[in-house]
Parts: structure tokens; C-alpha cells; sequence
């Protein structure tokens, strides 16, 4: 990576859907309410042509049941209460291992 002047570190969150009726345990609830899986957030390296450099960060996660109040309460919540947290934890990591004289641009879509 020394050799790149300006690397792209790519963040986005997946989902692992097991679906509904699976047996398995460790699972959270995904986007869909009935469906039951993980959550992956990954953030991966490329140079400014699109070479693939490799993946800089990966944390993987399954929803517990929060008690959601609804409206104001909701959004007040720290953010370190927040799967958003991921976000900033990624930037933080790729601040912390891309050193310099390499520029890093963070591309993360924006959260629904």
C-alpha cells in the first residue's frame, strides 16, 4: 500500500439472511422482521484505479432485541448506542492503519 498515493477505503453493511424458520442460534432479526441472520460490516481497500487491495476491517454482528420507545427517544440515543457506530469505528480504523504520506478518501453511502 507504501506505494499508492491515494487509496479508497470502501465501507458497506450486508446482511446474511438464514431466513425465517432456521434452528439456528446466535441469529438477530435483519431488515425484514421475519427473516433471522447477520450483519457484516466491511470496509475494503482499493487504489484510486480500482485495483483491489484487500480488506482493512470486517466486524460481524447479530441484532439483540432492543425496546424501541419510537420518535424523539429513538433518535436521541448516543451513538454509541447505535449499529451507525459502525461507521465512525470503520473510518477510525482505516485513520489508525492507512499511515502517511498515503491520502485516504472514505466512500459509505448514506444511512436510510
Amino acid at each position: 500500500m507504501a506505494a499508492e498515493k491515494i487509496v479508497l477505503a470502501v465501507q458497506d453493511t450486508t446482511e446474511l439472511n438464514f431466513g425465517k424458520r432456521t434452528k439456528k442460534q446466535g441469529l438477530g432479526s435483519l431488515s425484514s422482521p421475519d427473516a433471522k441472520g447477520l450483519f457484516v460490516h466491511s470496509v475494503f481497500c482499493v487504489s484510486s484505479l480500482g485495483v483491489p487491495l484487500g480488506v482493512l476491517h470486517q466486524k460481524v454482528w447479530a441484532r439483540k432485541k432492543i425496546k424501541r420507545t419510537g420518535g424523539y427517544a429513538d433518535r436521541m440515543r448516543s451513538i454509541s448506542e447505535k449499529e451507525s457506530q459502525r461507521w465512525l469505528e470503520g473510518l477510525k480504523l482505516t485513520q489508525e492503519w492507512i499511515e502517511q504520506p498515503v491520502q485516504v478518501v472514505t466512500v459509505a453511502d448514506r444511512r436510510k
